[in-house]
């Protein structure tokens, strides 16, 4: 989407956007990768992340920063110096996790009583990217609200056979975001600002220390700024950033990520051109159609994972971009079957015909979730 805008933008110039990304990356993984990017002498890096790291699940090096200062100030003199220890510090962990049984994830952090790391790793990512010199961009990344009502289980296989038991007020909500006449965002706000620790304020707490991390790398190293999640904000619905733009958790359905690209192209094209970024409209359905076309689906699994989990009210909206754009065989029918056995969960009718009751009748979210784990293994060997 941004390479698109900026070729069209202009012509005359030799444009590459080079991306990134990968999936399930914290920190740590963005450091390596940053080391291998200045090879390529960029004139623009470009951080949006963040919402991976935390929680109870990192590995130990996400950590070091705060558990293990000294020497991870020499680990990274080696890694950035060396060609042969990044390759084997890249390319050795996961052979030697794909070796063990038990999984290498733990929370140091909590163990040792330390505090969060993340501000000393996006201080670390914002210096060495400003010290290629090119123009460093970072974006405070979202996470949508929703999550925090969701039951806390990180592991499927920790999940019920029958799921989680569903409370009458999630029940409600779930109705809601299931029927098209619904106001889900006001009767989520409604619900998730009462209590001692009000999911809504959690949810803030959380956005903000993403993005005071970013602000304060930022200000340090003269990196530029853009607050997406205030402008998120700002868009959505009673100013709460739960559901209009996001398929899931955190990933983003096409218009958002064609905002996020509005607002890359902006700070780009305002320094080329020597002025200040614009306030860009957020896309519509029409503007980004062909991005949903083109794009397959491969977030099945992660959907199941939801499912298995509990996570209801986050895999709606993902399931409903599925089953509205994604081309038939890419789906197969299975989340037109997730949103009636949702619809059948939430009390509403499941619709459809006798077979497609059937079907609805015998789905198995954490069944379904380890077939498309395997078989999306088999696809990578």
């Amino acid at each position: 989407m941004l390479y698109d805008r900026l070729a069209r933008a202009y012509p005359n110039r030799a444009i590459k956007v080079i991306n990134m990304g990968m999936t399930a990356s914290i920190c740590a993984n963005t450091y390596y990768q940053l080391l291998y990017a200045r090879r390529y002498e960029p004139d623009v890096l470009i951080f949006y992340m963040g919402m991976n790291d935390g929680g109870g699940h990192m590995p130990g090096e996400q950590s070091w920063p705060v558990t293990r200062p000294l020497f991870h100030r020499f680990w990274r003199g080696l890694m950035e110096r060396s060609q042969l220890f990044w390759c084997a510090k890249v390319y050795g962990p996961p052979f030697l996790w794909s070796l063990r049984s038990r999984s290498p994830n733990r929370d140091l952090t909590q163990e040792r009583g330390t505090g969060d790391p993340f501000p000393e790793w996006a201080d670390l990512l914002v210096r060495i990217a400003a010290s290629t010199g090119a123009k460093v961009i970072v974006t405070t990344p979202v996470r949508s609200a929703v999550s925090e009502i969701e039951p806390a289980i990180h592991s499927v296989a920790a999940a019920p056979d029958d799921s989680v038991p569903m409370r009458d007020d999630y029940r409600r909500l779930l109705a809601c975001r299931l029927t098209d006449a619904c106001d889900f965002i006001a009767l989520f706000k409604e619900q998730a600002t009462g209590g001692e620790d009000p999911p809504l304020d959690r949810h803030l707490r959380k956005a903000d220390a993403k993005a005071e991390a970013w602000k304060s790398a930022a200000d340090r190293y003269g990196a530029e700024l853009i607050d997406f999640h205030s402008a998120l904000e700002d868009l959505s619905p009673h100013r709460v950033v739960a559901d209009r733009y996001f398929a899931d958790e955190i990933h983003l359905t096409p218009e958002g990520y064609g905002f996020l690209a509005r607002l890359w192209f902006e700070h780009i094209s305002g320094s080329w051109d020597g002025r200040k970024p614009r306030a860009p409209s957020p896309p519509v359905y029409d503007d980004v159609k062909e991005y949903y076309k083109a794009a397959k689906n491969n977030g099945m699994a992660v959907f199941m994972m939801y499912l298995a989990r509990g996570w209801y009210l986050t895999a709606v909206p993902g399931l409903e971009m599925v089953a509205q754009h994604c081309p038939g065989g890419e789906r197969d029918g299975l989340a037109d079957v997730s949103l009636g056995w949702l619809r059948q969960r939430a009390g509403l009718p499941a619709g459809g015909s006798r077979e497609f009751a059937k079907k609805v009748k015998a789905f198995n979210p954490k069944r379904e979730f380890a077939g498309k784990v395997k078989g999306f293994r088999s696809l990578a060997r």
